[in-house]
């Protein structure tokens, strides 16, 4: 079992891939996918899997001298021109081979996320185009990655399809051609295979030996199912130019996890970084694997604890890095930087969060300058300024937004997301303003609606918003039923079953909610659950000892009218359930 470091188990990040958004990383994600084997007389040839945003990449393997090395297209294309596929795979087949008489092919397994989808494999004559199902020894719930026909056996290589992404099979399962009879199996764990995810399986014309690729490496393998040469994959610096590169090895190489960094996040001064990084304490650097936040950063969990201080001499590399054009490199590069807790890495997010226009930046700039808060801050101010002059924004958008603009759910958001960051140095300027907007709206528009829900979603955890529904829970027209429903049964405290926070209980609540339950009851034809849903609310809250005596002491004898009457129906709905 290969080892991998507690750091890969303790942070939580997706490898960024627009396709697959949301998965975890894995040990071999640094690695290159070689997709595709080509062959010359004096190498081989491997072509990376195509993948949604990062370039295709290109290695050679030596056959005299057995370097390995990575090449450009140019280059590539010379000594190994692309072949025309003599017949075209149905769509969304895993792998497929053409042969003079038919077409071999197979769909996908799917058993992630409950699915119960399973692999089928397919024969099609040419000439017929009827296909005919072929039994097969893969698990149902793998898919087929590689099909090949070596020495009268169909050699099959597996893998497993998840929601995200693809993750090692069985290796290769090698069956008869004509009886389908199981022959031998090939893997990782007794057969010696560089593992279990295979990429690719091509019949090299020169040895007659089949070339496989899998997540860790390369391998050499006799029609027999004998492996004759293993390589894995690697990636270290080039010692004169600190370049990163991809290499191989015989036996399974750790590799330099930082040459990984520069490669990912787009570090262009390779010679000085690898300078740098010499000063670096040795244990320091051992405790660094391909999977430390420090090397591929966190979307989820990059602000909890930062890295130590001592490796704050490699942050000028990578604020440098977060101003690479690419997006995907600076991605990684924000993330990486946020890591770390160092004075210039707060003023990047500070600059990000002033002029971020995507609600996404704003709210990571927000969780790194909120999680990274010294005693000293040089950029107090600053943020401070830069919080109200985005709150006054986002409420001027509102006040002047068309009642039908799908805009209102992002600057709702924001909005909410930035009061309680102010709070945090010191203002409560956010939430007074969410307060004094309204006192103003006239809730009769879906702008206003959009807002109450959000800060109805935090208001179990930010009990600082608790005044500003309030206010809200008082000024609502009942013509708004389904509104004041929803504002009603947020303080409905026998469904805080659905909430984590803060338990909601106080007469200021039963005032407000009561003012709304009379109100709905003097319109004609209100709507029921409307009633139904500020009645449950206030009975809620009167079931609570000290809120009802306080209610029946202090509130109940200055009542009068229908709000009289209906307190003490409810007073007395509230007893007797």
């Amino acid at each position: 079992m290969r080892k991998i470091h507690i750091w890969a188990i303790v942070f939580c990040l997706f490898t960024f891939r627009l396709a697959n958004a949301g998965r975890l990383p894995e040990a071999w994600d640094h690695l290159p996918a070689l997709g595709e084997i080509r062959f010359s007389e004096k190498a081989v040839g491997f072509l990376t899997v195509v993948p949604p945003v990062a370039p295709q990449r290109f290695f050679v393997l030596e056959r005299e001298k057995g370097l390995f090395h990575e090449v450009d297209s140019a280059s590539f294309s010379s000594e190994f021109p692309e072949q025309e596929d003599t017949c075209e795979p149905p769509k969304r087949s895993t792998a497929w081979l053409c042969t003079d008489r038919n077409i071999y092919f197979a769909e996908p397994a799917y058993c992630s996320e409950g699915g119960n989808r399973h692999h089928i494999l397919w024969k099609m004559a040419l000439d017929r185009g009827v296909p005919l199902k072929v039994q097969d020894h893969v698990d149902r719930c793998l898919s087929i990655s590689g099909i090949r026909i070596i020495s009268g056996n169909l050699w099959l290589g597996t893998r497993y399809s998840g929601e995200y992404g693809y993750y090692p099979g069985e290796g290769i399962i090698v069956q008869s051609l004509d009886t389908g009879e199981l022959v031998c199996r090939i893997d990782a764990e007794h057969g010696g295979l560089t593992g279990g995810l295979v990429w690719a399986i091509a019949l090299d014309p020169k040895t007659s030996n089949a070339r496989v690729t899998t997540e860790w490496g390369i391998n050499e393998i006799q029609p027999t199912g004998r492996i004759v040469g293993s390589l894995f994959l690697y990636e270290d610096f080039n010692g004169e130019t600190g370049a990163p590169e991809i290499r191989v090895s015989p036996t399974e190489t750790k590799g330099n996890p930082f040459a990984t960094l520069v490669r990912t996040i787009g570090i262009d001064d390779t010679e000085a970084f690898y300078k740098t990084l010499s000063k670096i304490p040795k244990e320091m650097m051992g405790e660094v694997t391909q999977l430390s936040p420090l090397i591929i950063g966190s979307q989820t969990h990059p602000f909890e604890t930062p890295v130590d201080r001592r490796w704050n001499a490699l942050v000028p590399f990578i604020l440098k890095a977060t101003q690479n054009k690419d997006r995907v490199k600076k991605w990684y590069a924000d993330r990486v930087l946020a890591m770390f807790d160092d004075m210039e890495a707060r003023k990047y997010f500070v600059q990000m969060l002033n002029s971020a226009t995507r609600p996404y930046e704003v709210g990571f700039a927000l969780r790194y300058l909120r999680s990274r808060v010294s005693g000293e801050n040089e950029t107090r101010a600053q943020e401070m300024q830069i919080l109200r002059r985005r709150i006054e924004q986002a409420i001027s958008d509102l006040e002047t937004m068309n009642m039908r603009s799908t805009r209102s759910k992002e600057i709702a958001r924001t909005l909410v997301a930035l009061a309680p960051d102010l709070q945090s140095l010191g203002s409560p300027d956010g939430y007074k303003a969410i307060e004094d907007y309204f006192q103003k709206a006239d809730f009769d528009c879906q702008r206003d609606a959009v807002l109450l829900k959000t800060i109805a979603g935090q208001i179990y955890r930010r009990e600082e918003l608790v005044p500003a529904f309030l206010i809200a829970l008082r000024r609502i027209s009942a013509e708004r039923a389904e509104v004041l429903a929803s504002v009603c049964s947020v303080f409905d405290m026998t469904r805080t079953e659905d909430y984590r926070g803060a338990v909601l209980y106080s007469t200021d609540y039963v005032l407000a909610l009561l003012s709304a339950f009379v109100r709905a009851n003097a319109v004609e034809g209100v709507d029921l659950s409307t009633l139904s849903g500020c009645e449950q609310a206030i009975l809620s809250q009167l079931r609570n000892p000290e809120v009802r005596s306080e209610f029946v002491s202090r509130i109940r004898p200055g009542l009068k009218g229908d709000e009289a009457k209906f307190a003490d129906i409810l007073l007395g709905k509230s007893q007797s359930n």
